[in-house]
């Protein structure tokens, strides 16, 4: 569906934000299942939400497609492909709508700028688009995910560089021909590393970053966190054979207990360290300060000159991308405002003073931890099955968690957090 101006509010019973696994499932549950009348928001032009905007080059998932997939019979069983690349991603999710009719119930470039208050004498949400469109609805589900709303670091200069630059969630659709090109690569989690590997194969320098890696599982043991360090690193130190860049990388000692940040999986990305036009920049000890016009600049003055930019430098994660939404609670208070000195939700799917609004794969959940497609069906048959068929059958208005419920299930999330040994550290993503 286009997406155009309107006097009239579309009259729904439930709004959905997000085109991707998420939102394209609860559309499928309850528009086939409960016979709701949903539609997607979506902020991009087309289906795959993620999948459609991260296209920079080696972006794929870390599981065989058989597992990072929906469940429904009648998407998988004429599916054969299991090369997850971002690609075939993108063919994936032309094939669910294909089987789902999905885009029939989608409106597209229609980003979410405001939500509520929720009435409760209509027990309705009201949810405004950037381009005018209003939806009123008695549910509200923000399918976004918690990778949604990109961080860009405060340097000074953003605006001075004159070469090309692209963060990897806003990925040009057309290739970034880097072929003789210095390039440099910003950020070394899963993203930085995938496009380190494509990268360096093509341009005439390539300067990686070496920082932390991302958030996510952690261990419980010591002796045996250490044992699995101590193996992993002599296996991959061999693969290095620059002895500085070798303890940068993967040095003797773990800088956190292995497995809290987990090595992203890779193919050959250790090997192009020991090519000559790969340059590995220690931004712990020396810090990027700014842009300058021919380049970026560390904290001791050293310039490095550079034609092309990759900022793999991640996401606000969480509650980035919510706070973007303008959502308000019953007595309109943005939802930002309320989590200002803290998340707070029930079963990481609810939250206090914000009625029939439903979070999947959000925060004080499994998300971060989980297989993204089976722990979003989990979630979302959850509200289905608990939730929606409870409300339609007894002709209930609203639900909404009473905080006592929600302090009890962050009690719980930091209970477990600190029973790993990132004690301390922020391991459910929100807590």
């Amino acid at each position: 569906m286009s997406s155009t101006l309107q006097d009239q509010p579309i009259e729904l019973d439930a709004v959905i934000a997000g085109a991707g696994f998420s939102g394209i499932y609860i559309l499928h549950r309850l528009r086939d299942g409960l016979k709701l009348n949903s539609k997607i928001l979506g902020a991009g032009p087309d289906v795959g939400w993620t999948w459609y905007w991260n296209t920079y080059p080696g972006a794929r998932v870390d599981c065989p497609a058989p597992v990072y997939a929906f469940g429904i019979e009648e998407v998988w069983k004429n599916w054969t492909w299991s090369d997850p690349e971002q690609k075939e991603l993108g063919a994936y999710f032309r094939h669910v709508d294909e089987v789902l009719s999905v885009r029939k119930d989608c409106i597209f470039n229609a980003r979410i700028t405001a939500c509520g208050p929720f009435q409760s004498s209509d027990g309705k949400w009201t949810v405004q688009t950037e381009n005018g469109i209003r939806a009123v609805a008695k549910y509200f589900i923000p399918a976004i995910g918690f990778t949604t709303q990109q961080y860009i670091p405060d340097w000074k200069g953003l605006e001075d560089f004159q070469g090309i630059i692209h963060h990897t969630s806003t990925w040009p659709q057309e290739p970034v021909d880097v072929r003789g090109k210095r390039v440099a690569v910003i950020g070394s989690g899963s993203t930085g590393l995938q496009i380190t590997q494509e990268w360096a194969k093509e341009a005439t320098e390539t300067f990686p970053r070496a920082d932390e890696r991302r958030d996510g599982r952690s261990l419980l043991n010591p002796e045996g966190n250490r044992a699995a360090y101590d193996y992993w690193a002599k296996r991959t130190r061999e693969r290095i054979h620059d002895p500085v860049k070798r303890d940068l990388l993967e040095p003797l000692e773990p800088p956190h207990p292995f497995g809290t940040k987990p090595p992203s999986l890779e193919q050959d990305y250790y090997e192009q360290f020991n090519k000559a036009n790969v340059h590995l920049v220690n931004t712990k000890e020396h810090p990027i300060v700014q842009r300058t016009p021919q380049g970026i600049m560390t904290d001791d003055g050293k310039v490095f000159e550079v034609d092309i930019i990759a900022l793999a430098t991640g996401f606000d994660a969480t509650t980035g991308g919510l706070a973007k939404m303008g959502i308000q609670d019953v007595n309109g208070v943005k939802l930002s405002e309320r989590w200002r000195d803290g998340v707070l939700t029930f079963q990481g799917l609810m939250v206090p003073g914000f009625p029939n609004m439903f979070l999947p794969y959000s925060v004080h959940a499994p998300s971060p931890f989980s297989n993204g497609p089976v722990g979003i069906e989990f979630q979302a048959d959850f509200i289905r099955d608990i939730t929606f068929e409870k409300l339609k059958g007894e002709k209930i208005e609203y639900i909404d968690p009473s905080p006592e419920g929600a302090q009890a299930w962050k009690a719980e999330m930091e209970f477990i957090a600190n029973m790993t040994l990132s004690e301390g550290e922020v391991v459910v993503h929100g807590c």
